[in-house]
């Protein structure tokens, strides 16, 4: 294998967490922990990393690297000499004693093998290690989470049954006296036993989290059950701040359940609570205390709301070319089929006995139909207000939600409204009422795409110095920060982002800062890129981000590269490199194409959309 081959096979295997061989990273203390590495009874030692080699015969470590995300060329990386690893064992790494690097919160930490290939990775560090929550590959999930620390033996971590469902940090109406809370939901099929488990916050517990709440003895939960538990002398005592991290522990100190650090940033409420979803994340939706959550995103309604606006825009609902309309809101019709809202009901915090909840009488929508509502005093129109951090929904007559928006992040102006992206997750855009919505993905000034093969290319993605690999798509990340691109999907011509072929990017999958990342088709997507396809990256919300159309003149020794100015021509291939394409290096007759910035054409297109508002 060449240098360049190993470096690629690096950069691939990095991002999708593979691992080669037998040895791994097991165990990441970003604190340090008490008697390990230095440390004693009551005085916590260094950081370390914990290596298992989990295969039958000895390993020498000779030549390999262990590292943070500096790289295994940082002038920290430590390099192993004359050490071996057992078989079946595990070895802990020390900093001070052997390594040198800090262990930060958010790092990233590697392990090279001597060859130079990366054999393992716990990526990016979630950030809430402590002295009693260590990141452990988890085999049988297939990723690290934090558990107890177990340096030197087998990681262990405790079904997945009892978990924390929802935390409120502020008062809900008619909840807990409106104290803070936290619900916990027994999952499984057997009655959980919770005696002598424990729960606290992001101070940690025993010495360090004097508020902390211990359950008694005999405490148990019926299965499919729920357990409140409210902010007061009886339970916990902490409060729950906008960033804080709940933790629920077992009589083993094993964590059983975590949330991660809440996402604050004004997107807790009254009206909204940091709920578990069905998959184990987490994220803001209504509160539903001792109730199953429901998401906007999961409910599977083919009526949603669209979009809506507090402060009205203009040409709509009484607006003209100069100022702003009336609140509206409007609806769309998603399914194949005509739906009959009689009896449907859309209201605003206040709940479905409000007096102003607007009831429909006498309204069908066609397939894929808008419909437009106008709030005023006037019939027919909705009679609540609209305020910047209400939450809309809209219900059956046997009170079933149908589509709920969320708490509104009050960022309305007559130039922005609230608009629902293709996951069901809502963000702010340009006004486009009675039009599908156009959305500017967050990334959209970061991540693109820099390079497309349609042949593939020597000594990449399974290619050699002779032979070309697979298909190849490199992305691009301009910012000067890390970015996760997981939950990002890469499609072509003849597929959308449900389609079975399209790429889903693996969670966790990290792009450092300025700098390149390459997909390979039959291992990363599953379509082939044909001459002349079209190939767009969508972000996590299914937004498009970033596309460009081939011109079906890519040979091993040509690929599709961006220019700096956003352009695309054919020019020597440089996958995990920066694009110097040249003109000379361009076959005759290519020409750029123009796939300018998504951002660019879209803000084309949103121009268009503002003047036709002053034109019909």
């Amino acid at each position: 294998m060449t240098g360049s081959s190993a470096t690629f096979a690096a950069v691939l295997m990095a991002t999708l967490g593979a691992s080669q061989g037998v040895v791994r990273i097991s165990e990441v203390a970003s604190q340090g922990i008490f008697d390990v590495c230095g440390g004693k009874a009551t005085v916590p030692g260094d950081q370390y990393v914990e290596l298992h080699n989990s295969g039958v015969s000895e390993q020498s470590l000779e030549g390999y690297v262990l590292y943070d995300d500096k790289g295994p060329t940082g002038t920290e990386a430590y390099t192993f000499t004359g050490e071996v690893i057992a078989a079946k064992s595990f070895k802990v790494v020390c900093r001070g004693t052997e390594f040198q690097f800090g262990i930060g919160d958010t790092d990233t930490i590697g392990l090279q093998d001597a060859v130079g290939t990366q054999i393992s990775t716990s990526g990016v560090l979630p950030g809430f290690g402590d002295l009693t929550h260590t990141y452990q590959h988890n085999s049988g999930a297939g990723k690290f989470l934090y558990a107890a620390p177990t340096p030197g033996a087998q990681n262990k971590f405790q079904a997945d049954e009892v978990v924390i469902n929802e935390v409120a940090s502020e008062s809900v109406n008619n909840v807990c006296k409106g104290k803070d809370f936290v619900e916990l939901a027994n999952i499984g099929s057997n009655v959980a036993d919770i005696s002598n488990w424990l729960i606290h916050d992001d101070r940690g517990h025993g010495k360090n989290g004097t508020e902390e709440y211990i359950f008694a003895a005999d405490t148990k939960m019926a299965p499919q059950s729920f357990m409140l538990l409210c902010n007061n002398k009886e339970t916990f005592r902490f409060g729950i701040a906008g960033r804080d991290t709940i933790t629920l522990v077992d009589a083993n100190k094993q964590v059983v359940s975590t949330p991660g650090p809440l996402q604050g940033s004004g997107q807790s409420t009254n009206t909204s609570t940091y709920q578990r979803r069905s998959d184990g994340t987490y994220a803001y939706s209504f509160p539903s205390p001792e109730f199953a959550n429901t998401f906007s995103s999961e409910i599977e309604k083919p009526v949603v709301i669209n979009e809506l606006s507090t402060t009205g825009t203009y040409k709509t609902c009484g607006g003209s070319q100069d100022a702003g309309g009336n609140q509206y809101i409007e609806l769309l019709n998603t399914g194949d089929e005509e739906v009959d809202l009689t009896g449907y009901r859309m209201f605003d915090d206040k709940g479905p006995l409000s007096s102003t909840v607007h009831t429909f009488d006498n309204v069908t929508m066609a397939a894929g139909e808008y419909l437009f509502i106008c709030g005023s005093g006037k019939k027919g129109n909705f009679q609540f207000g609209i305020g910047g951090r209400d939450t809309i929904t809209l219900t059956e007559p046997n009170d079933d939600i149908v589509s709920t928006t969320g708490v509104l992040q009050n960022q309305f102006t007559t130039d922005l409204s609230y608009q629902r992206r293709n996951d069901g997750t809502y963000t702010f855009a340009i006004p486009s009422p009675g039009n599908e919505n156009v959305i500017i993905s967050d990334y959209a000034d970061d991540i693109f795409i820099n390079e497309i093969s349609d042949t593939g290319t020597y000594n990449v993605c399974g290619g050699d110095d002779k032979t070309p690999g697979a298909d190849f798509i490199e992305f691009g990340n301009k910012a000067k920060t890390a970015i996760d691109v997981g939950g990002f999907i890469i499609i072509d011509d003849d597929t959308d982002f449900s389609h079975k072929n399209a790429g889903v990017i693996p969670s966790g999958t990290i792009i450092k800062p300025e700098s390149f990342l390459i997909f390979c088709a039959d291992k990363d997507f599953n379509f082939g890129i044909a001459g002349r396809d079209q190939v767009s990256i969508l972000d996590n919300h299914g937004t498009l981000l970033s596309s460009s159309k081939l011109e079906g003149q890519g040979t091993p020794d040509m690929s599709f590269s961006r220019t700096g100015d956003g352009e695309f021509v054919y020019a020597t291939p440089t996958p995990g490199g920066k694009n110097m394409p040249d003109e000379k290096s361009g076959k005759p007759g290519s020409s750029a194409a123009s796939t300018r910035s998504v951002r660019s054409a879209l803000s084309a297109l949103f121009v268009a959309i503002s003047i036709s508002k002053f034109l019909f």
